[in-house]
C-alpha cells in the first residue's frame, strides 16, 4: 500500500533531519515498514537485545533503560526521533515525579554511550533530535570493543537467534552502506 502524500512529506522530513546532522551514516528504520498505521515490525532478536542492555548498565542506580529505548522504537520515523517534549517520553519511559525527565535524560545518555542511539541538540534540547543505530551494528561494535561485558554464551545465543529468524547479518548491514533514495529529475514533456 503506498504511502500518502502527508506521509511521504512527515518521511522526508526526518530523513532530511537523519542527513543533516548525521550525514551518510545509516539509522535503524525498523524490521520492516508498518502495513498500518500505529504497528511497526521488529527483529525476533530484540528481547536478547534488550536483555543486554539492562545487563551492560553495571551501576544499577542509574536505572534499566530498556523502556527509554522501547519508547524511541516506537516514536521513531525513518529511524529519528525528534524530541518535541521531554516529559512525555520521560512518561512513555516509565518515569513521573519530579526527577522524570532527569532520569530520562540520563537513559538517553547511556543508551548513547553505549552506542545504541546518536543525539544532538536541537530546539534548546540536549537531546533534542536522536538516531536510533541499526540493533545488530551497534551490539556488534560494542562486543568487539568489550566482549567482557558480555555474559557467557549470550553472543552465541544471539547469533543463532538472528540466523533462525532470517534477519540480516552484520557483514551484509555494513556493506551495503547507508541507503540512498534515488533521485529522479523532473523533466518538462509536450509541446
Amino acid at each position: 500500500m503506498p504511502k500518502s502524500p502527508a506521509k511521504e512529506i512527515v518521511d522526508k522530513r526526518y530523513r532530511d533531519l537523519r542527513e543533516q546532522f548525521w550525514p551518510g551514516q545509516p539509522s535503524w528504520r525498523g524490521a520492516c515498514p508498518a502495513e498500518k498505521g500505529g504497528w511497526f515490525a521488529i527483529p525476533r532478536s530484540l528481547p536478547l537485545f534488550l536483555s543486554i542492555i539492562s545487563d551492560l548498565v553495571k551501576d544499577k542506580k542509574k536505572g534499566n533503560p530498556t523502556l527509554a529505548y522501547l519508547d524511541l522504537l516506537g516514536t521513531h520515523r525513518e529511524g529519528v526521533v525528534e524530541v518535541k517534549n521531554e516529559r512525555d517520553h520521560a512518561f512513555a519511559s516509565g518515569y513521573s515525579g519530579s526527577r522524570a525527565i532527569q532520569t530520562w535524560r540520563e537513559q538517553i545518555i547511556l543508551l548513547r554511550d553505549l552506542g545504541l542511539i546518536g543525539t544532538v541538540e536541537y530546539n534548546d534540547l540536549t537531546h533534542g533530535v536522536i538516531k536510533l543505530n541499526h540493533p545488530t551494528v551497534a551490539i556488534r561494535k560494542l562486543h568487539d570493543a568489550r566482549p567482557d561485558l558480555f555474559p557467557k554464551g549470550w553472543w552465541n545465543t544471539y547469533v543463532v537467534r538472528q540466523k533462525r529468524a532470517g534477519e540480516r547479518p552484520y557483514e551484509e548491514i555494513v556493506e551495503e552502506g547507508p541507503k540512498t533514495e534515488k533521485v529522479v529529475p523532473i523533466t518538462r514533456t509536450g509541446k
